[in-house]
């Protein structure tokens, strides 16, 4: 495994919240993670498997209502 933002590296998986700690980025950061610090030719897969464990809110939380 290599460090996502090493130049060999052309995928990054981002799972949100994370499995099985449950960290949490904010609304977002997977966007902000792509434009701030990924390379136009990097790609980013981000899942939200994990959202329903945060509680009976997570659809308003989810990047997915951001459209």
């Amino acid at each position: 495994m290599i460090a996502w933002s090493d130049p060999k590296s052309a995928l990054t998986c981002l799972v949100n919240p994370t499995n099985p700690a449950g960290d949490k980025y904010g609304r977002g950061a997977d966007k902000e993670l792509h434009r701030d610090h990924v390379p136009d030719d990097h790609t980013i897969i981000v899942t939200k498997i994990m959202q329903p464990w945060v509680g009976p809110q997570w659809r308003q939380d989810s990047t997915i209502n951001s459209a």
